[in-house]
């Protein structure tokens, strides 16, 4: 689900998803505790993919090798 630079299909995650990622809103650039900006060990099946403040689509391109790497 492709959505821009903005986290706006946050709102598709149940609440239990959000409060395992510490989801919180007033935090403009980083509002989720996740490992380097892709996964949170406590929801193994979700991934974000350039969710940093690094170059954009070089940054989008090595997260997404990243993600189909692992198991």
């Amino acid at each position: 689900f492709c959505t821009g630079y903005k986290l706006s299909a946050i709102d598709l995650l149940p609440k239990g998803v959000l409060d395992k990622l510490q989801y919180n809103e007033d935090h403009s650039k980083f509002p989720l505790i996740t490992y380097k900006g892709v996964w949170h060990p406590d929801v193994p099946n979700l991934t974000f993919i350039n969710q940093s403040e690094s170059l954009y689509f070089p940054g989008a391109e090595l997260h997404a090798k990243w993600v189909t790497m692992v198991p």
